[in-house]
């Protein structure tokens, strides 16, 4: 085998592994009655934040995480955007629909979700399922673990309980 060969191979290899390891909602979001709401709303052209570009990449992450093919979210966008008063150009559809697709994102934000069915959907039903991961700190006694922190308090405190406040030294072996 020549090295270009293996290394078209191991880029195959790490493609396809990309794929598998992207992340999925339980709850597919593009089955959500807001996604439908929004599906559904007239967007105007938006001063700012909220507007028809970030409505379209919001319904756009909702495809990608709920499975969708990217050609499957262009021919959705590009039936959206007809349906809209002020259409997008197709090459402003176009980029939306690849920036949904690049793998920068894993799905649609809830923050966004929220403020853009409050503007264009008000009647819309709130996200279903978990939209944000949070890790939540054991307390100490439950840890295998503690930081060096700690393990410095904890010397602090032994050294104050066997020596006192007055002591000049601590005698004592590694073991203790």
């Amino acid at each position: 085998h020549d090295f270009g060969g293996l290394l078209a191979w191991a880029k195959r290899l790490q493609a396809s592994a990309g794929e598998k390891d992207r992340v999925h909602f339980r709850v597919k979001q593009a089955d959500q009655p807001w996604f439908i709401a929004l599906t559904r709303a007239q967007v105007s052209r938006g001063d700012g934040m909220l507007g028809r570009n970030n409505t379209l990449l919001t319904l756009c992450l909702a495809g990608y995480s709920s499975g969708w093919t990217e050609k499957d979210a262009y021919d959705y966008a590009d039936q959206w955007n007809s349906g809209q008063r002020e259409p997008l150009s197709d090459r402003e559809v176009q980029r939306i629909v690849h920036s949904a697709f690049s793998g920068k994102y894993q799905g649609a934000n809830a923050h966004y979700i929220a403020e853009l069915t409050a503007a264009y959907a008000p009647d819309a039903a709130k996200p279903i399922g978990n939209q944000v991961w949070r890790k939540h700190a054991k307390v100490r006694e439950d840890r295998q673990y503690s930081h060096l922190r700690e393990w410095a308090e904890d010397l602090v405190k032994y050294v104050n309980t066997k020596t006192g406040r007055e002591a000049d030294y601590l005698q004592i072996t590694t073991r203790e």
